[in-house]
């Protein structure tokens, strides 16, 4: 019950963030009925290898929030070719998803943050939260190749 009280709240705060709406990203819930599971949408920081494509997101959170990190976020096709996502599943991994780094007393761990961070991301990948060693063997030692698959990912 605290969960959905806090997802209610932050809902409405990101639905009037202008920090979010400056990136152009904006969050909705699929179903009226389950304050659970959210997805989201943005546009592709400008300057990254992924700008100006409209990535959608699917946010699944447990009874527990904030308490756990959400249980899965995952982009929705097209998945970008990133450190940070699964390529077969989209799934996101940030530092700030992880458990051992989630606190629920920080003001960061919050689904503003998650998006602001996965923003964040899309031009400047986290090293230290690779989701895929072909894709980061690619990114440490073709850059080039990286880049273009990149940009390729977005635009099917």
């Amino acid at each position: 019950m605290a969960a959905k009280m806090r997802l209610t709240k932050e809902l409405k705060d990101i639905q009037k963030s202008p920090t979010l709406k400056s990136h152009g990203i904006s969050v909705y819930l699929p179903s009226d009925s389950n304050i659970l599971y959210w997805n989201a949408s943005m546009i592709a920081p400008t300057g990254s290898l992924y700008q100006g494509a409209n990535l959608k997101l699917e946010i699944n959170l447990s009874e527990r929030y904030p308490f756990e990190p959400p249980k899965v976020v995952k982009f929705l096709k097209p998945i970008p070719y990133h450190l940070n996502v699964g390529q077969s599943d989209g799934q996101v991994c940030i530092g700030l998803l992880k458990s051992d780094q989630w606190n629920p007393t920080a003001s960061n761990c919050c689904i503003e943050s998650v998006l602001t961070t996965i923003f964040a991301a899309l031009a400047r990948p986290q090293p230290d939260s690779i989701v895929d060693d072909d894709v980061n063997s690619t990114y440490m030692h073709n850059r080039s190749v990286y880049e273009e698959r990149a940009r390729r990912s977005v635009k099917a």
